[in-house]
């Protein structure tokens, strides 16, 4: 879905002009339609663990339970995407 929703929002423009594109309210709208028909599937994770999605998962993350706390440096998660020399790959499957 993510996919289909950003194929459409970047065709007719050439891939070195796709950082130009605002696409927010193009991901918007695709998220939400995600959540409509998609289930929320938690990930539980205890500190130092890591977990690797595809680049077109809708990921979040849940607010704390009630108790839950951090150590004392704090919370941090690191986001990664893959870079790729001809953006159009971006848009390619897997």
């Amino acid at each position: 879905m993510i996919r289909r929703a950003f194929t459409a929002a970047f065709a007719g423009i050439a891939p070195e002009a796709w950082a130009g594109r605002d696409v927010t309210e193009v991901y918007k709208a695709a998220r939400s339609d995600v959540f409509k028909v998609c289930p929320r599937i938690e990930v539980p994770l205890r500190p130092g663990e890591s977990v690797l999605l595809h680049r077109m998962a809708i990921h979040g993350v849940a607010p704390w339970a009630e108790g839950a706390k951090a150590a004392p440096e704090g919370r941090a998660i690191a986001y990664f995407r893959p870079c790729f020399d001809d953006p159009a790959l971006w848009l390619s499957a897997p």
